[in-house]
């Protein structure tokens, strides 16, 4: 019984680091796209790169 407990804490334990994981990736990969539309708009003009990524958007990537 007390394997059983252990092995089930371990199992909530990996379940939960893996869940923070997952969204402090998923938190990194939005900051990143921010961060890289900005730089975008700022290299090319809001206009142009507004407009080229709705092209791109259009193709379903």
């Amino acid at each position: 019984m007390i394997a059983y407990d252990t092995a089930e804490a371990q199992q909530e334990t990996i379940d939960r680091v893996e869940a923070e994981a997952e969204e402090a990736g998923r938190t990194a990969a939005e900051e990143f796209e921010r961060e890289m539309h900005q730089s975008m708009r700022e290299a090319v003009g809001s206009d142009r790169w507004d407009s080229a990524k709705r092209d791109a958007e259009s193709y379903g990537f």
